[in-house]
């Protein structure tokens, strides 16, 4: 019984070493990167920072949907009113074809009166 509580001993023992071992490599690992983070002077920024400039991204992201159905609601319009203008146009032509035909139908029965 004496030599198992050894072993067991041993054994958590050789567990913690090899525990303590990977913290120290992963350690090693992220003084690297800080390190290299540090060469590089690029500035630090928090993570509220990152989150408030993910809400403003995605706010500008919303405005720009927003704006870009705008234009296409304007561009539906624009259309339109090009339509009515051609309408327009065309109905002015008429009207001075009419007025054109009246003109000469009223001269053609004055000189007969």
């Amino acid at each position: 019984e004496n030599s198992l509580d050894r072993k067991e001993f041993y054994e958590a023992t050789l567990d913690k070493d090899i525990h303590i071992q990977e913290l120290e490599e992963q350690n090693d690992e992220l003084e690297e990167k800080v390190s290299e983070l540090t060469r590089l002077k690029l500035p630090y920024v928090s993570l509220e920072e990152i989150n408030e400039m993910r809400t403003m991204i995605n706010a500008m992201k919303i405005n720009l949907k927003n704006s870009q159905s705008r234009i296409s609601e304007l561009e539906a319009s624009n259309k339109e009113l090009t339509l009515k203008i051609l309408q327009l146009k065309a109905n002015k032509v008429n009207v001075q074809e009419d007025k054109k035909e009246i003109c000469e139908q009223l001269m053609f029965y004055q000189k007969r009166c």
